[in-house]
């Protein structure tokens, strides 16, 4: 049990430095993919949800239910584009951060706005 913990306060530990050596880089790469390829306005993508979910007379939404479902919509209609391009970046481990975490730092990108840099320092 106590290499499992090794192990995670190990990843802990390279994620911290992955961020701290190119957080800069990791959000300059979201910000050039927000701006080339999930180019939305936030309030237009809230007005269709809501509306469809009228539309199939569903409950309310929540926010986590909407975002899921973004998150699951960047990564359907862009999700390759965002592998290959995050294949070529020398700052990209696997290992320490996921493609599918790029593509929720993508989505709080597209719902902070020019704000979305500030909260990640607090990461």
């Amino acid at each position: 049990m106590k290499n499992v913990f090794e192990l995670n306060a190990y990843r802990k530990r390279r994620r911290r430095e992955l961020w701290l050596r190119h957080g800069e880089r990791i959000e300059r790469f979201v910000r050039h993919f927000v701006s080339n390829h999930l180019v939305t306005d936030i309030h237009d993508l809230i007005d269709e949800y809501q509306h469809m979910r009228r539309e199939d007379e569903q409950d309310v939404w929540g926010y986590e239910e909407f975002r899921t479902g973004m998150l699951d919509a960047i990564m359907t209609r862009q999700g390759d584009v965002l592998r290959r391009l995050l294949s070529t970046q020398g700052w990209f481990d696997p290992a320490l951060i996921s493609t599918e975490e790029v593509a929720e730092l993508c989505l709080t990108s597209i719902v902070l706005g020019d704000s979305a840099s500030v909260a990640r320092k607090y990461r």
